[in-house]
């Protein structure tokens, strides 16, 4: 149904699709175009991004699985900026790292360390 919602920044009312009060100041808070609400919607697809980022670089893992609900929950973290960064030893050799960069940006690596081992024999 369409409502008016208020930007959460600057009070600008918008009339957008929504089903309760708080779900349209969040979406007018998204259309907005003051200076806030740019930043909030930048944030807001930089999680988004770094969730996606997540889902490619472990593509074996369901998007369900407890590991990726705690990556993802980091991701949120990082985004809101509690924290500058995370790392996160998954395995015996697998490790994703989250943080966010000077530009603001979230950035996930995920480092295989594979070690191999050989002995002679006599």
């Amino acid at each position: 149904m369409r409502m008016e919602g208020s930007c959460n920044y600057c009070g600008q009312i918008i009339n957008v699709e929504a089903n309760t009060q708080t779900e349209a100041d969040e979406k007018a808070t998204m259309e907005c175009e003051c200076g806030k609400a740019k930043l909030a919607q930048k944030r807001n697809r930089n999680i988004s991004e770094a969730k996606e980022l997540i889902l490619s670089l472990f593509p074996d893992a369901n998007e369900d699985a407890p590991v990726i609900v705690s990556l993802h929950r980091m991701v949120d973290e990082i985004g809101s900026g509690r924290y500058s960064g995370v790392s996160v030893q998954l395995d015996g050799c697998t490790t994703c790292k989250i943080s966010r960069t000077v530009k603001g940006n979230i950035k996930v690596t995920r480092t295989d360390r594979q070690q191999q081992s050989y002995e002679t024999v006599e």
